[in-house]
C-alpha cells in the first residue's frame, strides 16, 4: 500500500521517532477510518530506520481483555531487546504471565530496560487498533499514556494506532498529540491503486496490442466508481474486490473489446454491480434471476443511514420543523431556512450521540412507502390534510432492527457504550453515525433524496 498523499502524516510522525526524547512528547495518537494509511505510514518510517529506532508492535484485536494486553507489552518489550541486543544477554528470567495488573508490568519494564540501558535509552511500543480490544473501558487508555512516568531507566514512547474519533473525543481535555489521517478521495484512490496494483495486475494480462497500463486504470477506475460507496476509502477492501473481479474481467478482453470500451463494459457490466454472480449467463438472461449477492445497500438501510446522520449532526429541537408533515402542509422546508439557518457546516463538528426512538422517528419521516412518489398522482392532492391523515408509515418491525444491528457490524453506525455484548435496543444506548459526508452524499443521491438542501453552507 502506498504512502502517497500522507506527507504532512509522514512528517509529523519522523518528528516524533526522534532519538532526543526532551523534545518529543512521550505519546501520540494515530486517528483515522481503516484503509487510511495509518499503518503503513508508520511502518514505511520505522522500518527505513530499523537500525537507530527500537521499536515493537502489539495488536489488541488479537487479544481479548486488559490483562492479555498488559501480559503482551511485557512479553513483546522484552522480545524485542532480546533480538535486537543478543550481545548484551538475557536479562533476569521474568515470566510474562505473571504479571497480573499495571504495577507488574512497570515492575518487569523497569528490570528489563535497566539491563539494557546501556545500548537502548528509548523503546518505541505500538498499539495498533487499542480501540479493537475487545474488554476496554474508558480508564485502560489513562493507564497506558501514564506508563512513560513509570520506568525509571530510560525512555517509552507510546503510539496509539486508533480508528473511532468518537473513542479519542473522550479523552480531548488530555491534550492527548493527534496525527489525523483522513479518508482518501476518488481521484487519491485511483493513483493510489494504480500505482500499488500495476505490476501484478499487469503480470495476468500480456498483450502487445495494446497499453496494459491503460487497461488497468480503466478498470480500477470502474471498480472506485461502482463500489466505492460500498467500501468507502478503505483500501484493503477495494483490493478485495480488485483481486476478485480482475481475472474474470481480463477474460472479456479480445480484439474487438479492446477497440471499444463500450462493447468491453456492456460484457462486463454484470461485474460491477454484483458480488460473486456467475459468469456463464448470456446477455439476454435476466440477471435479477442469478444467485449472485448485490454488492449495494438495501433501500431501508441507505434511509437509515441518512436518518442516522441527521441525529447525529441536526439539532432535535429543529426537528418538527425540518421532518413534521403538518409543517410540509403549511409552507414546506423553505420556511424553516428562512426562520434559522445554521451557523456553521455541521459537517465540521464531532458526531453528535442520539437516542435509538429519534432515529426511528426521523427513519419514518423520510422513508417513502410508495414508489409512484414521482408521479402525477401521487403529486394531486399533496400539502391537504387529507393527504396528511391518508399518508402511510413505514413501521420498525424486525426487517427495520436487523438492518440497523447490521449497520452497527458493519461499524456505519455506532454506540457510545465501550462494552462487547451491549444491548441494542436498550433505551439507555446512545447512538451516533460513523460515515462521512462524502459517503452520504452518495447514499442520499441513489435513492433521489436531496440531503444537502437540510444543511447550509455545505460545498459540494
Amino acid at each position: 500500500m502506498s504512502t502517497l498523499f500522507r506527507e504532512y502524516q509522514e512528517t509529523s510522525l519522523k518528528s516524533f521517532i526522534s532519538n532526543d526524547h526532551t523534545l518529543t512528547p512521550p505519546n501520540v495518537i494515530l486517528l483515522g477510518p481503516s484503509g487510511t494509511g495509518k499503518t503503513t505510514t508508520l511502518n514505511s518510517i520505522l522500518s527505513a530506520s530499523s537500525n537507530d529506532i527500537v521499536h515493537a508492535t502489539i495488536r489488541p484485536s488479537e487479544l481479548v481483555t486488559w490483562k492479555s494486553l498488559i501480559q503482551a507489552t511485557s512479553r513483546v518489550i522484552q522480545q524485542t531487546l532480546i533480538l535486537k541486543f543478543p550481545q548484551i544477554g538475557a536479562p533476569p528470567a521474568l515470566d510474562p504471565l505473571q504479571v497480573e495488573d499495571y504495577f507488574g508490568l512497570v515492575k518487569d519494564l523497569n528490570i528489563v530496560m535497566s539491563h539494557y540501558s546501556a545500548v537502548c535509552s528509548t523503546v518505541h511500543i505500538v498499539f495498533d487498533g487499542f480501540d479493537l480490544l475487545q474488554d476496554i473501558d474508558a480508564s485502560l487508555l489513562l493507564v497506558f499514556l501514564k506508563l512513560h512516568e513509570q520506568i525509571s531507566t530510560g525512555h517509552l514512547k507510546c503510539v496509539f494506532v486508533i480508528r473511532d474519533s468518537y473513542f479519542v473525543h473522550r479523552y480531548s481535555n488530555f491534550v492527548i498529540p493527534t496525527v489525523v489521517f483522513p479518508r482518501y478521495t476518488q481521484q487519491q484512490l485511483l493513483k493510489i491503486l494504480c500505482i500499488s496494483r500495476s505490476r501484478d495486475l499487469s503480470s495476468q494480462y500480456n498483450n502487445s496490442n495494446t497499453s496494459g497500463v491503460e487497461v488497468i486504470e480503466n478498470f480500477i477506475q470502474l471498480i472506485l466508481q461502482s463500489f466505492y460507496s460500498y467500501t468507502g476509502s478503505n483500501i484493503s477492501a477495494i483490493n478485495d474486490i480488485i483481486d476478485l473481479k480482475w481475472p474474470q474481467y481480463i477474460a472479456f478482453l479480445d480484439n474487438e473489446t479492446l477497440k471499444d470500451s463500450a462493447t468491453l463494459y456492456r460484457r462486463a457490466r454484470h461485474l460491477f454491480t454484483f458480488v460473486d454472480e456467475p459468469l456463464n449467463k448470456d446477455d439476454g438472461e435476466d440477471q435479477s434471476a442469478n444467485n449472485g449477492v448485490e454488492h449495494e445497500l438495501s433501500k431501508i438501510a441507505r434511509y437509515i443511514l441518512i436518518a442516522a446522520y441527521f441525529c447525529s449532526y441536526t439539532n432535535p429541537r429543529y426537528d418538527p420543523s425540518l421532518f413534521s408533515r403538518k409543517a410540509g402542509i403549511k409552507s414546506g422546508r423553505a420556511s424553516y431556512g428562512r426562520r434559522k439557518q445554521l451557523e456553521e457546516n455541521p459537517t465540521h463538528r464531532q458526531a453528535a450521540t442520539f437516542s435509538l426512538e429519534r432515529l426511528l422517528a426521523i427513519f419514518q419521516a423520510i422513508y417513502p412507502l410508495d414508489d409512484s412518489d414521482n408521479g402525477n398522482d401521487a403529486k394531486k392532492g399533496r400539502g391537504s390534510l387529507e393527504q396528511l391523515l391518508q399518508e402511510p408509515y413505514i413501521r420498525p418491525n424486525i426487517e427495520v432492527f436487523q438492518t440497523i444491528a447490521e449497520l452497527y457490524s458493519l461499524k456505519w453506525l455506532a454506540t457510545s457504550t465501550m462494552s462487547v455484548n451491549v444491548d441494542l435496543l436498550s433505551a439507555k444506548v446512545r447512538w451516533r453515525v460513523n460515515v462521512a459526508w462524502e459517503i452520504i452524499l452518495e447514499i442520499a443521491s441513489s435513492v433521489d433524496f436531496d440531503i444537502q438542501q437540510y444543511f447550509s453552507d455545505i460545498a459540494i
